[in-house]
């Protein structure tokens, strides 16, 4: 098969999970670089096979990619193990909605928001190999991410989780298991979505999760009590989806979690004037603390 036809039979099971990558200037898309930083980025890649076309060098290349938008620049391929993910880059800003959804309310310095708001290039990553595990298709995709940062992406977006990171805090030390390190840091992190919207009163807003549902875990939404709550919320939703994560137990309504302190919660659906704010493709369950 020539590589148009190997990429665009690539496809993950279930669809495909996907990151996006903004870039300050042009595109720094090379092949010799990016397998350069992608094979030295973990031991587990240590023989990916990566490849690039430009669409100015491979007739149909442009037919590759859907999107509304900008017509693509590169496509590639970076295959290792049970892991094929595709890369579509673009010599253009996304458009402004990822941006919004996912940078504005992100735990980023002001000075990276501000610099991922007026990129000039982005990279989509999908994950379209034999692996089904969302952990380990995630730790696939930073993995090409983070070797995109290491040639000077500004920030890597989760857009269905509604999240970012600064490029930086993906590109490991020296010696660092970054794998290891990726997989001790919280779901809420990059892989699912914490959010704090702009439902309900100004100072009582609702904080809810994105994306859960791709590690057969509930959603989480909850009514804050005053707006330096977040991060004790989060603190609550990371505890209780890594207690999901590491057994069998499973959360229904009317359930009530006692997490210490004199504090309960009360699990619920939501109710039918919350459908908007709190849909979720799956379950979504709501915190409410017993009085």
């Amino acid at each position: 098969m020539t590589f148009i036809e190997r990429y665009a039979a690539a496809a993950r099971p279930g669809g495909p999970l996907s990151l996006q990558v903004v870039f300050p200037g042009t595109l720094p898309l090379d092949a010799v670089q990016l397998a350069r930083f992608v094979r030295g980025y973990a031991p587990e890649m240590a023989e990916a096979v990566v490849e690039l076309v430009r669409a100015a060098d491979e007739p149909g290349v442009r037919d590759l990619v859907s999107e509304a938008g900008p017509p693509v620049a590169v496509v590639g391929l970076v295959s290792w193990g049970g892991h094929v993910v595709k890369v579509a880059g673009f010599d253009a800003p996304m458009p402004y909605g990822p941006i919004a959804s996912c940078v504005d309310p992100a735990m980023m310095p002001p000075e990276v928001k501000a610099d991922a708001a007026k990129h000039q290039s982005h990279a989509l990553l999908y994950h379209a190999g034999p692996e089904t595990d969302a952990t380990e298709c995630y730790l696939a995709l930073t993995g090409v991410a983070g070797a995109l940062a290491s040639l000077g992406a500004t920030a890597v977006l989760n857009e269905e989780a509604r999240t970012a990171v600064p490029g930086f805090d993906l590109i490991p030390d020296p010696e660092e298991d970054i794998y290891a390190t990726l997989r001790k840091l919280p779901l809420l992190y990059l892989f699912a979505g914490f959010v704090r919207t702009n439902v309900g009163a100004p100072d009582r807003p609702w904080i809810r999760t994105f994306g859960c549902h791709h590690f057969d875990l509930p959603d989480l939404a909850t009514q804050a009590n005053g707006l330096g709550e977040a991060s004790t919320i989060f603190r609550w939703f990371n505890g209780m989806l890594n207690y999901l994560r590491t057994t069998e137990a499973s959360f229904a309504p009317g359930q009530v979690i006692d997490l210490g302190d004199g504090v309960k919660l009360t699990l619920r659906e939501p109710h039918p004037t919350e459908d908007d704010f709190l849909f979720a493709p799956a379950t979504m369950l709501v915190l409410e603390r017993d009085s």
